[in-house]
């Protein structure tokens, strides 16, 4: 019998170190940015530029400022850059400001709150994105450069038309919220140098079909794939120990789980109800069976009531093994 077919890959990891002029690390390319000079009040012809106060100004409708020695986004101007740039905008990595360069280093809190951006390129510059940056933003696709270290919580959190997200390859953890209800997010690469994916973090993401999960990943917090409602496999990394509470609650059309660990995590209360369709397998590696079929022998998963009728999802019946490199059962 050969398995559903699904590709065994994930973003990031690999990739050489790479360092710009500026001191920044590139690790792998990205949107090298763009430099601009400030005389006065004169910014290059085709630029509009106006100051707002000693440390904040507007580029181009996107609202900058100094702060700590560097640049921060702001805010920016909804109408604007809805109406004149027609969505897409392009961030500066660097500005000179009377005399005085400063690096374009982070994206802040609620920088694009409710924005009709559609299309955004980010200087690899910028280390962080704050939370709420594009909170219910017209977002279609991103990619978020290597340089960019902290993505905080809720920062993607009701772009319904979002796409595709390529991740930073160094990121560490995929914050709470970061992705709730991104309703046509087909496919995430979890790049492998995270450790943990937050609450609710691809909450409601309906048209999600496979996920896996990185050898780093240690836990995934509460809700974070509840009603993803075409999720079908998901694949375990070797060091997944914790799954939370209700973290795959109403995933009605789940079929697979994959195990690379030698103990099979432990499950948060409900954290598979309203899965309706059986039989819901567990795969593993051939050198585990054993100690999982002890794990499971008399029944692995017992969180559904007498309504549900079904006592326990995972036990010896649907322990199978795998070859990871045929996917032969």
């Amino acid at each position: 019998m050969l398995l559903q077919p699904f590709v065994f890959t994930s973003c990031g990891g690999d990739e050489p170190d790479v360092t710009n002029p500026d001191g920044t690390e590139n690790n792998g390319g990205g949107y090298e940015g763009l430099d601009i000079v400030i005389t006065g009040d004169t910014a290059p012809k085709g630029i509009q530029f106006r100051r707002i106060n000693e440390t904040d100004f507007m580029l181009n409708y996107v609202t900058y400022g100094i702060r700590d020695g560097h640049l921060n986004v702001i805010g920016c101007d909804d109408i604007e850059i809805t109406a004149t740039l027609k969505g897409e905008v392009k961030l500066f990595s660097s500005i000179t400001l009377d005399g005085e360069k400063y690096i374009v280093r982070e994206i802040g809190k609620k920088a694009f709150y409710k924005c009709g951006l559609r299309r955004i390129e980010i200087p690899n510059t910028v280390e962080r994105i704050g939370e709420y940056a594009f909170y219910e933003c017209d977002l279609r696709r991103i990619e978020i450069p290597n340089s960019v270290k902290r993505i905080s919580y809720s920062v993607f959190y009701g772009c319904v038309n979002l796409e595709y997200c390529k991740l930073p390859n160094k990121l560490t953890f995929i914050s709470t919220e970061c992705f709730y209800k991104c309703l046509n997010l087909t496919s995430i690469d979890i790049p492998n140098t995270v450790i943990g994916l937050g609450d609710y973090a691809f909450y409601g993401c309906s048209k999600l079909k496979n996920i896996i999960i990185p050898d780093l990943v240690e836990y995934i917090y509460r809700e974070a794939f509840c009603g993803c409602v075409n999720l079908v496999t998901v694949v375990c990394g070797k060091s997944l120990s914790e799954i939370g509470e209700n973290v795959f609650y109403g995933c009605t059309n789940l079929r697979e789980f994959y195990f690379f660990s030698q103990d099979m995590p432990r499950f948060g209360t409900n954290s598979l109800k309203k899965i309706d369709k059986l039989p819901l397998s567990c795969y593993c590696l051939p050198e585990y069976y054993d100690n999982y079929l002890k794990t499971i022998g008399s029944g692995y998963i017992s969180t559904f009531d007498k309504y549900n009728n079904v006592q326990y999802y995972f036990t010896k019946n649907y322990l199978k093994t795998f070859d990871p490199k045929t996917l032969q059962l």
